[in-house]
């Protein structure tokens, strides 16, 4: 949390696909994952997890505070990245409620009068919650505050199977980005050679998208890893037999 807030990395995107090869290992039913594709974005540096945290020895209370500015990029940012997509941005919230809510609401509204081409949801975040299982496809970019992005991004992520697969970046607004797999640092296997690489693999093919503008090379990133799983190159989680090693050199083969 310290980094995000000294590169003040406000903005999480975390896309959510399901690899046609790997759909097996989902926990849901083929017909609730066919078509899934979507991007969570995140607010990252606002919110509950920064504001005043006071524990008193009978009571305690969490500040959630956001300004119209901080929310108002993260939106914007969402529209942006909607536009190269299936143009709908899925606001949650928990409206009904929460005086932060109902700014973000508010903002919501006004941001997407600059995007006419893009369509506005809005939903309250136990249903969304509940349709991100029973209907993820119907999701094209989801944006949230901190606090329910990081609980529904780690929902979505059980929706491949394995952790193993999915990158992520978090942006700021004119300074350095930061790309990583969502995974955990895994120390149980470290040195064991059994890691999955492609969570990695596919973060810098991220990096090369929407850092440096090579598109063609992010593609061809992608499709490496794709075929690869076509061809039955699979680590341990994902249910093969190779190594961290032969993973990779099977992706670099096929660039």
């Amino acid at each position: 949390m310290a980094l995000r807030k000294e590169l003040n990395l406000y903005a999480n995107i975390r896309p959510v696909k399901i690899f046609d090869s790997l759909k097996h290992l989902s926990l849901l039913k083929l017909e609730r994952i066919a078509g899934v594709d979507f991007v969570v974005v995140r607010e990252l540096t606002g919110g509950i997890y920064f504001g005043d945290h006071i524990l008193e020895e009978r009571n305690a209370r969490d500040i959630n505070d956001y300004s119209y500015e901080e929310v108002e990029r993260i939106i914007r940012k969402a529209f942006e990245i909607a536009r190269n997509r299936r143009k709908i941005v899925t606001s949650i919230d928990k409206q009904n409620v929460l005086a932060t809510s109902k700014l973000w609401r508010k903002v919501a509204e006004e941001v997407a009068q600059d995007f006419p081409d893009v369509t506005l949801e809005h939903q309250l975040v136990d249903s969304a919650a509940m349709l991100m299982i029973t209907n993820p496809a119907k999701f094209d970019v989801i944006v949230t505050e901190n606090l329910f992005g990081d609980i529904l991004s780690d929902e979505s992520s059980v929706l491949s199977g394995t952790l193993g697969v999915m990158p992520s970046a978090s942006h700021s607004e004119n300074g350095p980005s930061l790309y990583e797999p969502i995974h955990s640092s895994a120390p149980d296997i470290a040195g064991q050679g059994i890691a999955n690489p492609i969570s990695m693999i596919l973060s810098v093919s991220m990096m090369l998208r929407d850092s440096f503008g090579r598109y063609e090379d992010a593609e061809r990133i992608k499709r490496a890893v794709e075929t690869s799983l076509a061809a039955g190159i699979l680590t341990r989680d994902i249910g093969g037999q190779a190594s961290t090693k032969e993973m990779t050199e099977s992706i670099i083969a096929r660039l």
